[in-house]
């Protein structure tokens, strides 16, 4: 692998990390966010350091010939130990367990990586190995010890963390699970790492060569790995979010050609109060919808449920069923009643009816009422969003739009 290989997912990880940020700052005591901002921390840390250029780096400023190894292993060992809080934190929520379950975790991770050191210390390691360590020194005293340790308590670690992933993923549903499944694959494939690193190392023992597994095809595996496991804790939280921003963004397009068709300017239509760049997609739709909602509003002695009506039943010949026949129908009387308004902007629009007269009857279903004088207007939020569609590629909203257009010259 070249160095790329490692420090790109590093940056990828640090870029999720400067996203969860704020959120750690805004919740400093939430010990989920903490839980995963210290395993995407240290997921980034052991891409970093088991990069080639960094590892002569950790050397070199040390004096030590591969002391990068242990230090790997520990931040690898550290990481280990904040999945495993991180699962409990998802799986109970009970700070009291959370805390015991890290006191464990914290103790197991300072055991190992205490161990690691001494054993390394205590090998003799002098010819640097930035790539092949593990199969270099596969037969040394004390270092052999450490790298089966390093090997052992991972791939035990992977075994583990899949099997509660798994067992667990069968209770949960939604976006819960697929992280969970995600987590699954993400630690198989890390384990695959592991179990061909510890071949390799075996392999050394018996005289055989087999240092490929560790060098070329166990690092892309640990890579993969890496990179999924953050992603699988990151997707049951940012998952709805994500969902949750797109529908909204598509709420936001959905609504433009109704209100593009409410805009009258000089008749005070509907216009949107500009808002801030940091405004949320959540805030744009509301505006955008009660700007809609209120030059339905004023637009209500202009609308005409005759106009409506007959929509309604040219779209029904068109093969549309009663919903679809309903809203191109609410939509064509909109039209043509925005269309009107444009053209007597300047004058002075219909007095509102009397509290004494007998409201239009409404046409299809419960997407629209009576307002006004002469109409009805939709009632329904979801629907205005499917009046707007229609507005743009109905063709019986563009046929009613003609026919005014014909009309209006007509009485010139």
């Amino acid at each position: 692998m070249s160095p790329g290989d490692y420090y790109i997912p590093a940056y990828v990880l640090g870029f999720a990390l400067a996203l969860k940020l704020p959120a750690l700052i805004r919740n400093w005591r939430d010990p989920l966010l903490w839980s995963l901002c210290t395993l995407i921390f240290l997921a980034a840390l052991v891409f970093t350091f088991a990069a080639p250029p960094t590892i002569e780096i950790v050397n070199s400023a040390s004096g030590v010939p591969n002391l990068a190894a242990p230090v790997t292993y520990s931040i690898l060992s550290a990481l280990s130990a904040s999945c495993f809080v991180l699962l409990i934190c998802w799986h109970s929520g009970n700070q009291a367990t959370v805390r015991r379950v890290s006191g464990w975790c914290a103790g197991g991770f300072l055991v190992v990586s205490a161990a690691l050191f001494a054993l390394f210390f205590l090998g003799h390691a002098p010819v640097e190995r930035l790539q092949d360590f593990d199969t270099y020194y596969a037969n040394s005293p004390y270092i052999r010890e450490m790298i089966l340790l390093y090997l052992v308590a991972h791939g035990a670690f992977c075994v583990g963390m899949s099997v509660l992933c798994l067992r667990w993923s069968r209770k949960a549903t939604g976006w819960l699970r697929a992280g969970l499944l995600l987590l699954v694959w993400a630690f198989a494939i890390t384990l695959g790492n592991a179990v061909c690193k510890l071949t390799a190392v075996v392999a050394r023992w018996y005289g055989v060569d087999w240092d490929v597994l560790s060098t070329s095809i166990g690092p892309p595996l640990a890579a993969v790995g890496g990179t999924l496991c953050p992603a699988g804790f990151l997707l049951p939280m940012a998952g709805p979010q994500v969902v949750g921003k797109w529908r909204d963004w598509r709420a936001y397009r959905q609504l433009g050609p109704l209100l593009r068709e409410l805009d009258a300017p000089s008749a005070g239509g509907a216009r949107e109060v500009p808002l801030g760049p940091f405004a949320s997609l959540t805030l744009r739709v509301m505006q955008r919808e009660t700007a809609i909602h209120d030059a339905l509003l004023r637009l209500g002695p202009a609308l005409d449920a005759r106009v409506r009506d007959r929509a309604a039943e040219q779209a029904r010949r068109d093969g549309h069923d009663a919903r679809d026949a309903g809203v191109e129908g609410t939509a064509a009387m909109i039209a043509v009643a925005a269309r009107h308004e444009r053209r007597t902007a300047d004058q002075d629009l219909p007095e509102p009816m009397n509290a004494t007269d007998e409201p239009p009857q409404s046409g299809h279903g419960g997407a629209v009422r009576p307002v006004g004088a002469a109409g009805a207007m939709p009632a329904e939020e979801p629907d205005l969003r499917r009046i707007s569609q229609a507005i743009r590629h109905s063709t019986v909203v563009a046929l009613f739009r003609r026919e005014a257009a014909e009309e209006e010259g007509q009485h010139i």
